[in-house]
């Protein structure tokens, strides 16, 4: 019996027109970008004849597997806490500003509250 599989990317992108996108909080030129990431990478496999492989949907490991990638991606925005009250990157020591900082300045000037 074969099994059928699907995996998250695809079928974001079989319903990935801008309202739907939109309406789902997600952003539709980086959804288009992953894709054609995948299909460049899937591409070179085949090429070199590098089996594809994805974890079965019933694996434990599937959700931790998504974790694993998306962590991955966010790997070079991670900081930590210094004790001056800043924040530096893992990767390079450069100081940023916590997202959600930068987020409630944008609202509060949106909203004449700053």
């Amino acid at each position: 019996m074969a099994l059928f599989h699907v995996d998250v990317l695809t079928l974001l992108l079989s319903h990935a027109n801008r309202t739907w996108c939109y309406d789902n909080f997600l952003n539709h030129r980086s959804m288009k970008a992953a894709d054609n990431v995948r299909t460049q990478l899937s591409r070179i496999m085949r090429r070199f004849n590098l089996p594809l492989v994805s974890t079965e949907f019933n694996s434990p490991d599937y959700y931790l597997n998504i974790r694993k990638a998306l962590v991955a991606g966010f790997f070079m925005q991670a900081a930590h806490l210094e004790r001056t009250g800043h924040y530096l990157t893992v990767k390079d020591n450069q100081v940023r500003e916590p997202l959600f900082t930068i987020a409630w300045r944008a609202f509060a000037c949106s909203s004449g509250n700053a």
